[in-house]
C-alpha cells in the first residue's frame, strides 16, 4: 500500500508528502490568485505531468527490459480545459529523443508501452 498526506500551508496552497524515511518527496500544490503566482503546479498540471510520467516510465521500464539504455528522453506535454465540469479536455504527450536511440522494432513496441 502506497499512502501521502496533503497538508494546507498557504490560502491556496498543499504540499503533498510521501515517501519513506530514507527516501522522503515532497510536492507543493498552488493555485494563482489575482495577488500572487503559483507557487507550484496545479493540481491540473499535475494531473498531466502524472499521465506523462506514468507513460515515460512505462516505456524506460520496457526499453530496459529488452537491453535498450535510453537516454535523454524528454516529454512534452500540452493540455486544454473544459469547463462544467472544470477537467481536462484533450492532452497530447509528444516525446522526444527516441527513435534516435533504438532500431525500427524496439522503436514500435517501444511507442505502444507509452500510448498504452
Amino acid at each position: 500500500m502506497s499512502s501521502f498526506v496533503l497538508r494546507q500551508v498557504s490560502e491556496t496552497a498543499l504540499e503533498m508528502q510521501g515517501g519513506s524515511p530514507e527516501s522522503p518527496w515532497t510536492v507543493r500544490l498552488d493555485v494563482p490568485t489575482d495577488d500572487t503566482p503559483a507557487t507550484g503546479p496545479t493540481p491540473t498540471q499535475l494531473f498531466a505531468f502524472a499521465l506523462a510520467g506514468c507513460k515515460a516510465i512505462a516505456a524506460l521500464r520496457y526499453a530496459a527490459r529488452k537491453h535498450a539504455k535510453l537516454r535523454g528522453v524528454i516529454a512534452e506535454v500540452t493540455y486544454e480545459s473544459a469547463d462544467n465540469p472544470r477537467r481536462i479536455s484533450t492532452i497530447h504527450i509528444r516525446f522526444q529523443g527516441v527513435k534516435e536511440q533504438v532500431d525500427a522494432e524496439s522503436l514500435t513496441r517501444i511507442t505502444a508501452a507509452m500510448e498504452g
